[in-house]
């Protein structure tokens, strides 16, 4: 053997052993990372104790006893849980409720409203996306009528059931459709003074999946609130999934801010009137300022799609990347400082951070809850 060879050889060898110390390295740091990220209660996290949770149709059904609710609203309070989202199932190929439940809705919202002041009271309300190949009957939004009888069903639920608001779960639709912006504007005039809320897939690099920059901040000009479900994501190495909720936290939230920032502007040049902002002869009524929160959805499942492994997909993984995402948004804005309205990358960015969302309350375990509650709530 020549020397050429051995040196072949030993190269090989080396690229063998590398590649070997890698993989030993990357399996330990995936075993290891879930356990480590959150191993310790951080200092101070980005609560606001304007949490949202999920919850199961069995409540809006009534199949749970008066004593079973005050249970879950004495957690609901440990959890500084804001906004509850009442599951009251899905909407037929019609755009109309399956299931309707008025008195059991009312008793809920009663207890409600007189129980946990400042609270919402959410009627969440999922449709079949016309874009995915389902077996469960779809809805197609970019029908006008079909969205007129959507309309109606959210002025049921608010109006005569007692709902705060509704939330519009339409899993999914793609980067760049119109039909939900419609479908939102038609609901807030039928609606002006409930709460809308969207439930809406995560940000991903380069949009093959899910949205964009732009796509969340002409939503956030549509609605009261995004719920981003950041879970059944593919991303299935844990320090990749917490890496992809911190750009959750990051671009949804800093998109969301900016449509809030040029409602702001465009309020005050209504406001202000005219040409070159001189008043004008005869007063315009005064224009309110449109505001939109963030809401990030967290996984606390075990069994779901084939997009979600609960080793990497958890509540502790999904916590340490809200908390670095935020971390990061809020050294940028100390650096800018509190002043910079205009830029692309404003210095007000956290503004539109509201809270987390775990999903769901009836698979949430004892541990989870516990996790919730040392991990976020009482830092």
């Amino acid at each position: 053997m020549n020397k050429a060879s051995k040196r072949i050889g030993k190269g090989r060898k080396l690229l063998l052993l590398l590649a070997l110390l890698i993989s030993m390295a990357l399996t330990a740091d995936a075993l290891l990372y879930p356990r480590l990220c959150c191993s310790t209660a951080p200092a101070t996290t980005y609560n606001r104790g304007a949490n949202a949770i999920w919850l199961r149709y069995l409540w809006y059904f009534g199949k749970h006893s008066d004593a079973a609710l005050s249970s879950l609203i004495d957690k609901l309070k440990q959890g500084q849980f804001k906004y509850l989202y009442f599951h009251v199932r899905s909407l037929d190929e019609q755009g109309k409720l399956m299931h309707r439940y008025k008195e059991n809705a009312l008793t809920i919202n009663t207890r409600i409203k007189n129980e946990m002041p400042g609270a919402k009271s959410i009627a969440w309300i999922y449709v079949q996306s016309v874009y995915l190949q389902a077996k469960q009957k779809t809805t197609d939004i970019s029908k006008s009528d079909i969205r007129q009888n959507m309309v109606k069903e959210a002025k049921y639920l608010v109006e005569e059931c007692g709902f705060d608001g509704i939330q519009w779960d339409y899993e999914f639709y793609p980067s760049g459709n119109k039909d939900m912006l419609a479908l939102l504007d038609e609901t807030r005039r039928a609606l002006p003074n409930a709460y809308i809320s969207v439930a809406a897939p995560c940000w991903y690099p380069g949009t093959l999946w899910g949205f964009s920059d732009s796509d969340f901040k002409e939503l956030a000009a549509h609605c009261d609130q995004i719920a981003v479900m950041c879970y059944d994501t593919f991303f299935h190495y844990p320090r990749a999934y917490s890496w992809l909720v911190a750009q959750q936290a990051k671009h949804v939230t800093r998109a969301c801010t900016l449509a809030n920032q040029e409602s702001e502007k465009q309020s005050g040049q209504d406001d202000a009137g005219g040409m070159g902002g001189q008043p004008q002869s005869q007063p315009k009524p005064q224009t309110k300022a449109h505001k939109c929160s963030v809401i990030l959805g967290l996984p606390v499942y075990d069994e779901g799609t084939a997009g979600h492994l609960t080793h990497s997909e958890n509540l502790r993984t999904a916590l340490a990347g809200v908390n670095a995402g935020l971390n990061e948004l809020a050294k940028r804005d100390r650096s800018r400082g509190n002043t910079d309205k205009e830029s692309d990358h404003p210095a007000r960015s956290l503004e539109s951070f509201e809270g987390v969302a775990p999903f769901a309350e009836y698979t949430m375990d004892e541990g989870e809850w516990r996790d919730f509650q040392k991990f976020w709530v009482t830092p």
